[in-house]
């Protein structure tokens, strides 16, 4: 123990960083957040499937052929291709040699919406691009 310091302080420094230790267990179980609707949970399995197309494509310098190339070769992308919140496996399509779809068919045949993303491979990753509703919808 330190010279002068009083065992006191000591002590309560212990209390309180154990204290500390609790609230910081049990409070996350404590906040309750509100569930994703299946749209939202779309748009996450299409990021994670995308990370996975990015990397594969900085490895074999080229677009998978399709999503089953993520995790059927030597190096695993991704460990299991998920379904979407409806149970239907993601639709991938390669538009060019550096640009891709990945969309959610159970969106649009259970929902009001289709939930799609386009990427585009610029500089040294994939970027997200804007897709125009022209001609879409009502």
């Amino acid at each position: 123990m330190y010279q002068g310091v009083p065992m006191k302080y000591f002590k309560f420094s212990c209390v309180i960083l154990g204290f500390l230790i609790l609230v910081g267990l049990f409070a996350p179980s404590m906040v309750d957040c509100p569930p994703l609707n299946q749209n939202d949970e779309a748009e996450l399995d299409i990021e994670i499937l995308q990370t996975a197309i990015s990397l594969y494509y900085k490895d074999n310098n080229r677009l998978p052929e399709h999503l089953g190339n993520l995790n059927d070769g030597t190096i695993i992308y991704i460990k299991r291709l998920p379904q979407d919140p409806w149970v239907i496996e993601y639709q991938y399509s390669v538009v060019s040699a550096d640009s891709f779809l990945l969309w959610s068919k159970g969106s649009i045949l259970n929902s009001d919406a289709l939930v799609l993303s386009a990427y585009k491979y610029e500089g040294n990753s994939f970027k997200k691009v804007v897709i125009a509703k022209s001609g879409f919808g009502t």
